[in-house]
C-alpha cells in the first residue's frame, strides 16, 4: 500500500506591493500552527519516506518545521507552487520509487484540495492552512495510483 500525505502551508503574510506571492512568509500563527500539525503527523503516522515542498517560501518555511518535528529531510518542487492538472500531478506520483511508502507533500490551495477531492473520492473538507490530508492507495506501486482510486484515512485540520 503507498500512502499520500498532503499539507497545505501554514498561515503567511498577505501579498503586498512590496512582497510577492512567492516570498511570503509564515506568520507567527503560522509557525505556532505548522509547529502543532507536524507534532500531530508525528503521532499519527510511521515513517516517511520521501518528502516534497513547493519552493515558495512559506512552503519552505513549513517543510522546515515538519522536518524538525518528523526528522526528515525535505527537497524542493517548483511545479508544487505553480497551477498544475491533475495529469501533472499523477505524474509526478507516478514517477516516485516503488521503494517510496509513504510520501508527503507540501503545497498551496487551491490545487492542493483538488488533488485530494480528485485522488478520494469521499474526501468533502475545506483546506485552510496547516491542513494535513492523508490518503491511502491499495497499490503496490505508485504508477498504478488513479483519480478515484485512494481512501481517504484522515483529515487534520
Amino acid at each position: 500500500m503507498k500512502q499520500l500525505i498532503l499539507v497545505r502551508h501554514s498561515y503567511a503574510e498577505n501579498e503586498s506591493f512590496d512582497n510577492s506571492d512567492f516570498s511570503r512568509a509564515l506568520t507567527e500563527r503560522g509557525v505556532k500552527v505548522a509547529t502543532k500539525q507536524a507534532i500531530l503527523l508525528s503521532n499519527k503516522v510511521g515513517t516517511i519516506d520521501k518528502a516534497v515542498s513547493s519552493d515558495a517560501l512559506r512552503a519552505v518555511q513549513t517543510a522546515n518545521i515538519f522536518a524538525k518535528e518528523l526528522l526528515l529531510e525535505f527537497t524542493q518542487a517548483h511545479f508544487l507552487y505553480e497551477d498544475y492538472t491533475t495529469n501533472d500531478f499523477l505524474n509526478f506520483v507516478h514517477d516516485q520509487l516503488t521503494s517510496v511508502e509513504t510520501l508527503l507533500l507540501i503545497g498551496h490551495n487551491p490545487t492542493l484540495a483538488n488533488m485530494a477531492y480528485r485522488l478520494a473520492p469521499e474526501f468533502n473538507h475545506s483546506v485552510s492552512p496547516g491542513t494535513i490530508i492523508i490518503i491511502q492507495f491499495n497499490v503496490d506501486n505508485w504508477n498504478k495510483v488513479e483519480v478515484g482510486k485512494g481512501i481517504l484515512l484522515k483529515v487534520i485540520a
